[in-house]
């Protein structure tokens, strides 16, 4: 990822996944039930935001965070919240041998 849009993109795709966190969404939650305090975040650490701790990730529900931050405008790239504007999800649909291509509008 050399270009600043993909600079961009990805860090939206880390501060999304971080307010997921932060919010105590689905997509990653405490493995001991609602023990939140258990799990740690360092979001400042410079080349390397983490978080730490048991944890369950729930591969489909950060899919679909990220695919949401990625279908949303590149001047809109705030954190997915209540009032944020999400453009249209990217559609995937399938052909007759099953292979997954985008949707072109």
């Amino acid at each position: 990822m050399t270009n600043r849009t993909d600079y961009e993109t990805r860090r939206a795709i880390v501060n999304a996944i971080i307010d997921e966190t932060k919010d105590h969404g689905d997509a990653i939650r405490p493995l001991n039930c609602e023990r939140w305090d258990d799990i740690t975040i360092d979001e400042y650490e410079p080349h390397c935001p983490v978080i730490t701790g048991e944890i369950i990730i729930d591969l489909y529900d950060l899919a679909d965070l990220i695919l949401d931050t990625i279908g949303r405008e590149p001047s809109d790239r705030s954190p997915v919240g209540v009032d944020s504007h999400v453009s249209e999800p990217l559609e995937l649909l399938t052909d007759e041998t099953g292979i997954i291509a985008a949707n072109q509008r």
